[in-house]
């Protein structure tokens, strides 16, 4: 269960962040707050294109940026079998 007292250490024991915004015109106000904890947490993002996700995110820098439920996974795949990145 998400607790504030233990979110930045929860966050501190992830591997990869993971922020799939829905493509609705809601999406499009959203902060993307996850993906800055995530970087505060160190971690590599994986994201798709959508609000501000691509101006957050440099693809191949601080994580990827996806477009389809395919490169998500490719993503997903190439930082599980890379720790270095």
């Amino acid at each position: 269960p998400w607790s504030a007292a233990s979110e930045a250490a929860d966050l501190a024991d992830c591997d990869i962040g993971l922020n799939w915004l829905p493509n609705h015109p809601w999406s499009l106000g959203k902060a993307s707050l996850k993906v800055l904890q995530y970087f505060a947490a160190g971690l590599p993002v994986v994201a798709n294109r959508l609000g501000v996700n691509a101006e957050y995110v440099t693809h191949g820098v601080e994580g990827f940026l996806v477009n389809s439920q395919l490169e998500l996974r490719e993503a997903l795949v190439r930082l599980a079998n890379d720790p270095d990145l």
